[in-house]
């Protein structure tokens, strides 16, 4: 006779199947992504642009490097559900609005040519972008700048003078808009950010990190680079030891390599 006697189930057993399945959601993202020849190679995104260049050049450099535990996967995972959810009240309100439009440029320095990728969450009136974001707090005060930097960039790509940012709250659901102005000094920046990146990836050398960062508080507390950037950190959050030595300061000239 057969035994169908099972050994009872732990909770451990749940929270492991619950953590795999995190991973298995984020391992099928990749292979969609790569099935639609989304890699990284020789391509940023719109997203890296950042305050912190070190930033940028790591997501790129360490691309395939970049695993993030369970708990922050499905942080993600929500966030995308989210942005469904809102696109779709969208639709259902404004027929011509455009969900998910793509855009690109191209950047050179040094003869290499890398294109910039950006996917506009939603268009409306033709030209007009909203950035739909989650944040775990009650309320928000003010736009966070990589966010603001964003909408800036769809903006010019659209041709549009003004564009939104739109946050939820995870924990009320509340939404907070905010309207954005394009500047002319960003427009005239951002290309040239996206250049001088580039060329540390062309001469292997690691921008230099922000002025007055810490590494225990935002925005590198949160970094999925902080350990790299800033190596170990103590209990008490000092510095134990860095991994890398200084980078020698930004210029317009890296080891033969002009950026224009």
């Amino acid at each position: 006779m057969e035994d169908n006697f099972k050994e009872e189930m732990g909770e451990q057993e749940v929270v492991n199947l619950m953590n795999e399945g995190s991973i298995k959601l984020e391992e099928l993202s990749k292979s969609i992504r790569k099935a639609e020849g989304k890699t990284r190679e020789n391509t940023f995104y719109v997203t890296d642009y950042d305050e912190c260049m070190r930033k940028t050049y790591y997501n790129y450099v360490y691309a395939n490097e970049i695993h993030f535990e369970p708990r922050v996967l499905r942080i993600l995972q929500n966030g995308t559900y989210a942005h469904e959810r809102l696109q779709k009240g969208i639709s259902l309100v404004d027929s011509n609005a455009e969900m998910e439009k793509g855009m690109t440029f191209d950047v050179e320095t040094g003869g290499t040519v890398f294109q910039v990728r950006g996917r506009i969450d939603v268009v409306v009136r033709g030209n007009i972008p909203l950035e739909l974001k989650t944040i775990n707090t009650r309320t928000v005060k003010k736009p966070l700048l990589p966010h603001i930097a964003q909408v800036r960039i769809y903006m010019d790509n659209l041709g549009s003078d003004y564009g939104f940012l739109v946050y939820e709250s995870k924990q009320t659901n509340e939404i907070f808009v905010f309207k954005v102005e394009q500047e002319l000094s960003f427009v005239n920046y951002y290309k040239l950010y996206f250049k001088l990146v580039l060329a540390h990836i062309l001469t292997h050398k690691i921008p230099p990190r922000m002025d007055n960062v810490n590494p225990n508080k935002y925005p590198c507390k949160f970094c999925s680079h902080r350990k790299r950037c800033w190596g170990e950190i103590q209990e008490d959050g000092s510095v134990f030891k860095s991994p890398i030595p200084p980078s020698d300061a930004l210029s317009d000239d890296l080891e033969g390599i002009k950026v224009v």
